[in-house]
């Protein structure tokens, strides 16, 4: 059972006017399911799998008529909802900006705030000892690993004042919600990349406007005179006059992954698997496991700079880029795809993002569902392939965006990790508010 031992105290050790109390003294759980009366005909939906450590990562949209058979438990703004299949996981989340037609699957409980400041709740119900605890239940159960409602409801906790719980709650909301702006910059950032790769090696909006006697818009005279002013014939019908076509093949070497198993403890590198890239379009490393290996095929399988891996399996087609030096390896679901030359290596990656290479995955795959593609079907499109001097002005612009999208990450991992350390301590009194309060502050401060 737990109990205050788990946060490392005893009704004794709680400060003055705290108390201790379970769970359900301060939530209900599973208030609302969907019924005759629900008022949407549409319904956004959340599964399991998309959520992670306090984010939502996809929606669903259905009909409500064909929606999922899970679909049944109704999630509003300030309640919390963790996953109670493999809580080990930390898929949790606390909802807020959310759709007012969100739905979440039965693989979620939902907490709605009974008495209590809701941020406050979210922290206290998904802290570490907690997490940790309800992991060590499911693992028991190893058919299927997973606790059920009563199993949070029934955890005795701290309880502090409400001016305590909304103190507690802005310190550790103001380092989430930095982390969250991260991670809409990041999101901004990688847009912008994709929109200047599609402008310039998609829809040659630069050598249209020349045609035209414009000067392409948003460009400097400079970067214009890159391109040519006209198209000519070729296998993949009109492209700029000077370019070539070539396959995707000629341009890099693939390897196949590593085999091995996951594992928590850091035995050995991290070990890139497609689930850990398969959300956002840059690795959170602090997220990827790690794996036991000889140094052999460390060397072998070791991920450098400019690195780009493509998912055969899970997720076909699923692209990542190695932005800068981390010591890991990569799974055997993963293709390693290495460019002959640096000032290719973005060029590449965008074009693997690109809608080109969407319509050719989608004529591979012939319509179907495919579980799985090979290292040759990957390399084996056409492409068209701009003179050297043009991928690598393409190469330093997107260099430049993904060196921030690699700055906001790493600072985001280092609020996560302050955030991680406070949470518990903060919890449970061992750290009062006004001690962290001013570092809190200073750090977020920080450009």
């Amino acid at each position: 059972m737990f109990d205050l031992s788990h946060f490392g105290l005893n009704k004794n050790a709680l400060p003055d006017d705290w108390h201790e109390g379970r769970i359900d003294s301060i939530a209900e759980f599973n208030p609302q399911q969907i019924g005759r009366d629900y008022p949407y005909n549409i319904i956004e939906y959340l599964d399991i799998g998309n959520s992670e450590k306090g984010s939502i990562t996809k929606l669903e949209t259905y009909y409500i008529n064909e929606a999922p058979s899970r679909a049944k438990r109704i999630a509003k703004t300030n309640d919390t909802i963790i996953s109670t299949v493999r809580p080990g996981n930390r898929a949790f989340a606390f909802i807020q900006g959310m759709p007012k037609n969100l739905i979440v699957s039965t693989g979620y409980v939902v907490l709605r705030p009974r008495g209590c400041v809701p941020r406050f709740m979210y922290y206290l119900s998904t802290s570490d000892p907690i997490i940790n605890y309800l992991a060590s239940i499911a693992e028991e159960k190893t058919a299927y690993p997973s606790v059920t409602p009563k199993d949070i409801a029934e955890c005795v906790v701290p309880i502090p004042p409400i001016i305590e719980q909304k103190a507690i709650a802005h310190i550790l909301g103001a380092l989430d919600d930095r982390i969250e702006l991260n991670r809409r910059m990041n999101k901004t950032l990688e847009l912008i990349a994709r929109a200047i790769f599609k402008s310039w090696f998609v829809d040659f909006d630069p050598v249209r406007a020349k045609m035209e006697g414009r000067q392409p818009a948003g460009m400097d005279a400079e970067t214009a005179a890159l391109f040519p002013d006209s198209f000519e014939d070729s296998p993949l019908g009109k492209i700029p006059k000077g370019w070539e076509v070539c396959k995707l093949s000629d341009l890099c070497l693939t390897q196949y992954g590593y085999t091995a198993s996951a594992k928590a403890e850091p035995i050995g590198p991290r070990f890139l698997r497609v689930k850990d890239m398969n959300k956002l379009d840059w690795i959170e490393w602090d997220m990827v496991p790690f794996c036991e290996i000889d140094e052999k095929n460390r060397q072998k399988y070791i991920l450098n700079p400019g690195d780009i891996v493509v998912a055969r399996m899970a997720d076909p087609g699923k692209v990542a880029i190695i932005d800068d030096s981390v010591d890991a390896v990569f799974g055997s679901y993963l293709v390693r795809l290495k460019t002959h030359n640096a000032k290719d290596a973005y060029y590449v990656y965008y074009f693997l993002k690109s809608p080109i290479y969407e319509e050719y995955k989608s004529a591979v795959k012939g319509g179907s569902v495919q579980a799985n593609i090979n290292a040759k079907t990957i390399v084996d499109v056409l492409m068209a392939n701009p003179p050297d001097f043009l991928k690598e002005k393409f190469s330093t612009i997107a260099a430049l965006l993904r060196r921030s999208i690699a700055y906001n990450v790493k600072q985001s991992s280092l609020l996560s990790n302050m955030r991680d350390t406070l949470l518990p301590k903060l919890i449970s009194g061992q750290i009062r508010v006004k001690d962290a309060e001013k570092f809190v502050e200073e750090f977020c401060e920080q450009p």
